[in-house]
């Protein structure tokens, strides 16, 4: 004879077999819902700020990778890159292509007003506004050495958090 399974009730003990709790009562669902609001509360502030930096921290490293590339773009091109910048909008540009017949070829640009994060700053030490890479060693050409080139400077929409970009002369990027 086969074994009794545990779930089902035995037929010969009527409604004995089964549980008489059907389910959850008010309170215990109000205290469960108490307790859920209550840790959610707690949080949420964490969670803005994590994703606050994160918005910054992106920002930034778009327009890092961005300057790299040009750097990179530089020496592999064996032409000199010139990075331009305003608050707005970021170009690379490779003086002098003979691919162009001389002419001046825009590379890539980068529009700073989609960023995640807005831009607070752009400064930049030399008057004309702009930097140019040397195509041998990837550094910056002789007129910006000497100086900080450029420098930029990124906040979290809620302005609690603040992250800078620089160039420096030896075209190394840092944050």
């Amino acid at each position: 004879m086969p074994s009794k399974a545990n779930t089902r009730r035995d037929p010969q003990k009527g409604k004995k077999g089964f549980s008489t709790n059907k389910g959850f009562t008010l309170v215990e669902l109000m205290i469960a819902i108490a307790v859920l609001a209550i840790i959610t509360s707690l949080a949420l502030p964490s969670y803005r700020s994590i994703i606050e930096k994160r918005r910054v921290t992106s920002g930034t490293e778009q327009v890092s990778a961005f300057l790299s590339a040009a750097q990179m773009e530089a020496v592999k091109r064996n032409l000199e890159v010139e990075v331009a910048c305003t608050k707005i909008l970021c170009t690379a540009t490779v003086l002098n292509d003979p691919a162009a017949n001389g002419a001046n070829v825009e590379l890539r640009t980068l529009d700073l007003a989609v960023l995640p994060a807005g831009i607070k700053d752009v400064k930049f030490d030399p008057s004309d506004g702009r930097v140019v890479f040397d195509p041998v060693r990837g550094m910056l050409a002789a007129g910006d050495i000497g100086q900080r080139p450029l420098e930029i400077q990124l906040e979290s929409p809620e302005k609690m958090y603040a992250m800078n970009i620089q160039l420096a002369a030896t075209g190394r990027v840092k944050m």
